[in-house]
């Protein structure tokens, strides 16, 4: 359908050059038969060179039409004239018919148009019912989170003891805090921790509980002067070789980020949140890092 309409588009735009030059050498013809017509009856040669083409017209004009004009007793032949009186007209009507022509061809260059953006939404429909096959086989996350405990006092005798200690005060408080998780596995890995969940229907309601847990134990550290930090990664992934091999390297990159009190993750997971609609939280961009190549990186924050 698309490669008939562009090749009518082509004839009819071949046709309208056509016609163009049918116009333009019926008005040159017009105004040299004129000439020719004019500088005969004042009896001059200069436009002689028009003559066997005004024999020609002569003739065929007079199978329709033959008439003669007395002028003082000098008969005129009328018929270059009405030749010329006809060839007018005609060449603005060619001027029409080219600019009707010319609007049928912007109509069949806009059914053009729309063809190919009707081809274009069923192809983009295409790819994203894939994309939401393969997201869909992506039914398990993994969420790495480190700590970062600063002293809020300019004048103080803590130390750097005293600044380990509350970091790992900080782990053990959150670790216990999980416990009321569910389907899910946690794991310290030296100074950070690491949460697997096994049903990705859960990922929504366990991070809004990451979310107020951390928040909880920023807030009693805040009392006693100390800032809690915290970094998130996130992301998602279908087997548990591909974790491995592949998930927590760009976990810990993303760790490496160090975007604070953030939950970060790459596009895969920002399009599954698109798709299925997760009301609790939504995803903006926030850069593009050396994660996978140039890769997106995206922020989850908990709406209001």
């Amino acid at each position: 359908m698309l490669i008939l309409l562009k090749i009518y588009s082509k004839l009819l735009k071949v046709f309208v050059s056509l016609l163009f030059c049918l116009q333009l050498l019926l008005m040159l013809l017009v105004l040299l038969i004129a000439m020719h017509w004019f500088t005969s009856l004042l009896e001059s040669h200069i436009f002689d060179f028009m003559a066997p083409a005004a024999e020609f017209i002569k003739d065929f004009m007079k199978v329709f039409y033959d008439k003669t004009i007395d002028i003082g007793g000098v008969v005129v032949d009328g018929t270059l004239l009405l030749f010329c009186m006809l060839g007018i007209p005609f060449a603005m009507c060619i001027n029409k018919f080219r600019y009707f022509i010319q609007s049928h061809i912007e109509y069949v260059k806009n059914q053009i148009y729309v063809y190919n953006i009707k081809k274009e939404d069923e192809f983009n429909k295409q790819l994203e019912n894939e994309l939401k096959v393969l997201l869909s086989k992506l039914n398990k996350a993994a969420i790495l989170l480190s700590f970062d405990v600063c002293n809020m006092l300019r004048y103080s005798s803590r130390n750097d003891n005293d600044i380990k200690i509350k970091k790992e005060e900080a782990y053990n408080e959150f670790f216990e805090s999980l416990k009321v998780l569910k389907n899910c596995k946690f794991e310290k890995k030296q100074d950070k921790l690491l949460i697997l969940i096994d049903e990705i229907e859960l990922l929504d309601s366990t991070l809004a509980y990451i979310y107020f847990s951390l928040e909880t134990i920023r807030n009693k550290f805040k009392k006693d002067s100390w800032s809690l930090k915290s970094y998130i990664a996130i992301d998602i992934y279908d087997t548990k070789e591909k974790f491995e091999n592949i998930t927590y390297k760009y976990l810990e990159k993303m760790l490496i980020l160090h975007h604070e009190n953030e939950a970060v993750c790459l596009g895969n997971l920002k399009l599954k949140y698109e798709f299925e609609d997760i009301k609790t939280f939504f995803v903006f961009k926030k850069g593009t890092y050396d994660i996978i190549g140039e890769s997106e990186v995206y922020v989850i924050v908990k709406k209001d």
